[in-house]
């Protein structure tokens, strides 16, 4: 018998010594090395210890949040809150941008709110992260380009995501909430965010606009798996219900995905819909079926799974009922965006606490739980920290030249996306 594998059998508090040495001299028939034993079993103990204090920390459970700030300045309360989760990022709005001062006015402020932001979490590395796909998704102010959506600049994927890593690195941001990965097939909170209403061009443009975020130092962010394309609902207001077959979102939906994971894309973020003919009882986000089945182990997907913005309606039920974190965590959802004005940081205090009851109870697989830390960890090790910094009047006015170009009638303005309470 092997005496590591049978150390095992013991925890830390019912380990004795006598009886694993009586067990291991029964199992064996050479002589037992009392040292060996000591110091397997002294490792053994020291892991579990050095586990169960991590389990004692809020912060080991605000890992695996991402939160936003609430204005252009830290108040002494979100500092408090941010001390206590530590959690792996922050997710900007344009709530963070003072939009009346000048480029360099505004640029000053948000650089303090991110300095403050940053000593209050007091991680070595942050996500910074901001959802930047163009149109009325672009956030900062200007002279920070935007850039129409998706479908126009299709054919100039890698030109567009080289000039937007270009200003996103200057606002010390390492993360980008694109490309979106969806299919247009009419839903009214995608169309023309979407690069195609044709699959074969989602995939191309979605690899090419990832590709040239990663190029220039941009970790992107697919989404909304497994597709939100469809859905005649916008999850903002209402859960979304979509009827599409297992078997169809694999010829359609999951393509782009696909082509984005085998082309090593850090993150994905889910899509708050339910899928009844695929999983009928939970939502997307907090489905093992489709987050563990099909995306990790289906597809092969390796990386960090993160909500979309729990403040949206289709899932903020969820939060205030207190039925997400677990819900989440077995689903193998390893990043929880508490994002929206329906969500606060108490709310991720909250999720946090429950997190931790959670494993402690053993509501939770524990090896999951540190699977999906370890995830986290990896992205982090893989991101940039950047320092905010002013980029001169020449790139902008070369970016605003490849904006009019593509899109000289400024058609995006006809697509009515005003998500209320995400701006």
């Amino acid at each position: 018998m092997n005496h590591y594998i049978l150390l095992h059998e013991f925890s830390a508090s019912s380990i004795s010594w006598s009886l694993v040495l009586t067990k291991l001299q029964h199992s064996n028939s050479k002589p037992v090395r009392r040292d060996l034993v000591f110091r397997a079993l002294s490792a053994k103990v020291n892991s579990m210890v050095k586990l169960n204090r991590e389990l004692d920390k809020l912060s080991t459970f605000g890992q695996r949040l991402l939160v936003e700030p609430q204005g252009t300045q830290l108040t002494f309360e979100e500092a408090k809150a941010l001390e206590q989760l530590q959690p792996c990022g922050i997710m900007l709005r344009a709530r963070n941008f003072a939009f009346r001062k000048s480029y360099s006015e505004w640029l000053a402020l948000y650089e303090r709110l991110l300095t403050d932001i940053r000593n209050a979490i007091g991680r070595e590395s942050l996500i910074v992260s901001i959802d930047h796909e163009g149109g009325r998704v672009v956030r900062p102010p200007q002279p920070i380009t935007r850039f129409p959506y998706a479908r126009a600049y299709a054919n100039s994927c890698r030109e567009v995501a080289q000039a937007m890593a270009l200003e996103l690195k200057s606002l010390g941001v390492n993360m980008s909430c694109a490309p979106v990965a969806d299919i247009d097939e009419g839903s009214p909170v995608i169309q023309q965010r979407a690069f195609s209403s044709r699959r074969d061009e989602v995939c191309v443009h979605a690899l090419e606009f990832a590709s040239g975020l990663m190029m220039n130092g941009i970790a992107p962010v697919a989404k909304h798996f497994p597709g939100h394309g469809a859905a005649a609902q916008d999850s903002h207001f209402a859960l979304p219900v979509v009827q599409r077959t297992l078997e169809e979102l694999r010829e359609h939906e999951l393509q782009p995905f696909k082509a984005l994971i085998e082309a090593g894309v850090p993150a994905i973020m889910t899509a708050h819909l339910l899928l009844p003919k695929v999983d009928p009882k939970e939502p997307a986000t907090t489905s093992r079926k489709i987050l563990s089945e099909i995306l990790r182990e289906e597809l092969g997907f390796q990386g960090v799974v993160i909500a979309d913005a729990l403040g949206m309606k289709a899932i903020s039920d969820k939060v205030q009922e207190n039925s997400l974190s677990i819900a989440g965590m077995r689903a193998t959802l390893d990043v929880f965006a508490f994002v929206g004005d329906s969500v606060s940081l108490q709310d991720a205090l909250n999720t946090a606490q429950e997190m931790q009851s959670a494993v402690r109870l053993h509501k939770v697989e524990e090896q999951e739980f540190f699977d999906s830390i370890s995830r986290i960890e990896v992205l982090l090790s893989g991101l940039n920290s950047y320092p905010v910094q002013a980029l001169d009047s020449s790139v902008f006015e070369r970016h605003a030249a490849l904006a009019k170009r593509l899109d000289p009638l400024s058609e995006w303005t006809k697509f009515q996306y005003i998500p209320a309470g995400f701006d």
